[in-house]
This record gives structure tokens, sequence and C-alpha cells, in this order.
């Protein structure tokens, strides 16, 4: 289905669940032929940045980033967006309505883009949601043409106090078939002990955790260790934050499988081709099927 009509679907039949009684308004739109969402007077759009596989150097998934713009095309800070609504229940819906064009801009890259889409949720809707976690996102990616084995779902758990009611969340968002990423690991509190309850099966490490390995080697051996508790817990380790050579080279050192940052791709409105070498690394691979 063309976007426009698919984007027309959803407003005709509210798709995004808006909740009952809500003042938020809220409408999908196409705008420069990408899908965007106009809310609280802010335009809502994405960008993609590349997720590498540092051992193949290939290109293997994108995060999606969300950017809004006010009336007069002013930059708004994604932070600023997400503090507008007041209820939990308007914060949830303006989450899922962010990630619902992330997928439509996704969804119409597909043949270019493939691999995984990597997805924020805000701490505040997992916070907010009790059961069935997923449950009506998931229905909106079918809308899309998409599947929970499409989406790594990246959750920052550091800003989330209550042990039980995360595990929870990830345990239902894995059974509808979600990948879990636990977002800036090494950040606030991050632990041990909740990625071995938590069983993530993929583990983003903060960006201060590559900055001190390039600079200080018993830094490295940190970050080297922390990749292998990550391994032994069969979970992917991906390097955040890699905007120099020698970040880049820590990250492979320590044996990281994945990698991101402005060195290897900045976000833009348009994903990079799916297993396509990276030119941060100066050589040439086979383009080969790789797994994230």
């Amino acid at each position: 289905m063309p976007l426009t009509d698919l984007i027309r679907t959803f407003n005709r039949a509210d798709g995004l669940a808006r909740p009952p009684g809500s003042p938020v308004a809220a409408e999908l739109a196409v705008v420069n032929r990408r899908a965007a969402a106009r809310f609280d007077g802010l335009v809502l759009t994405s960008a993609f940045q590349p997720i590498h596989d540092l051992q193949r150097r290939q290109v293997v998934g994108h995060e999606a980033l969300l950017r809004a713009t006010t009336a007069d095309g002013e930059a708004v800070a994604p932070e600023a967006v997400f503090a507008l609504p007041g209820a939990a229940t308007d914060l949830v819906y303006l989450d899922r309505l962010a990630r619902t064009v992330h997928a439509l801009n996704f969804l119409v890259q597909r043949q270019q883009a493939g691999g995984y889409l990597y997805l924020n949720i805000h701490p505040r809707h997992l916070a907010a949601i009790s059961a069935s976690h997923g449950l009506v996102f998931e229905a909106i990616l079918k809308r899309c043409g998409l599947a929970p084995q499409d989406i790594v779902l990246e959750v920052l758990e550091s800003e989330i106090e209550d042990d039980d009611h995360l595990l929870e969340a990830v345990v239902n968002y894995r059974q509808r078939g979600y990948l879990i990423a636990i977002d800036d690991f090494g950040r606030r509190h991050s632990n041990i002990d909740r990625l071995q309850r938590l069983q993530p099966e993929i583990v983003k490490f903060d960006r201060s955790l590559v900055v001190a390995a390039a600079a200080d080697p018993r830094a490295a051996q940190v970050l080297a260790r922390l990749v292998d508790i990550c391994h032994t817990l069969s979970a992917v380790a991906v390097v955040e934050g890699i905007e120099t050579p020698a970040q880049l080279q820590a990250a492979r050192d320590a044996g990281a499988d994945l990698g991101q940052g402005y060195l290897l791709g900045h976000p833009a409105p348009d994903c990079v081709p799916t297993h396509r070498p990276a030119a941060a690394y100066n050589s040439q691979t086979p383009a080969t099927k790789a797994q994230a």
C-alpha cells in the first residue's frame, strides 16, 4: 500500500490508539515523501543511524532517532518533546506515535535498508504499562508491514527503579517476538545483576566506556571484560559513540560485535544499504549476510 494511503488509513481509524478523552491532537502526514506526525504544534520525523558489524565491517541495522521541529522550522530536542505530555497515557501515546513514524519510514526503504530496526522505548512508557507490553505496537507494526521479529526494542534500564516491573515488561516483549537491547549500559546504576536477570539479546555500552578505553589501557581492559560478560550471557555487545579511529580500534580490540557512532555514520533521513562495507574501515569485504 502506498505511504499516503497507509497514513490515511491510520488517521481515519485512529490506528495509534489515542487515549479516550485525551486533549492531545496528533495526526500522521507525508512530508518530503516521508512519514511525519503533527503533535502539539511540532512536526516529528525520523533519522536513521547505521549499526555496523565490527568484525565483518558491514552495516547490519539502523537505530531510529526522533527529529522534531516547530512550525517555523526550529529544531526541538527529543527530551523537550517527551517533556510535553503531562499524563502518563499521553506520554505512552506520544512514544507509540514516534515509533510508528519510524516504522513507516523504515518500511518505505525496506528493500534498501534490510536488517533490524532499533527503536527506543521511553522509560515513562514502560513504567506506565501494567501488562501486555508490546501488544498495541504489534498491531501497529502489522499495519506497517513489519513484525516484532524485525524490531530491537532499546530499554534504558538505568532510568527504571522497579526491577520486577522491568523484568515483567522485558518478558512480555520477548514473548511477542521482539529482541531486547539494554541501552547505555555503564551509565548511572547499571549493573551485571540486572543483565543476568533480564537476559537481553543485545547490550549497548554507553559511549563513555569507549572514550575511556581509547585513552587508557586499564579502561580498555574493563571494556573487554564487560564484552566477555555479555558473551557469557549470550548477548551481542554494541559499542555506541564511536567518533574517532582510536575509539573504533578500542571497540574492536575489546571484542565488541557491533558499533555505532559518527565515525561509522551520522543520523540521516535515509537508511544506508544493509551489508554495505563501511568507509571508516578503509577496506573492502564481501557483502555477506550478518546477524545482529
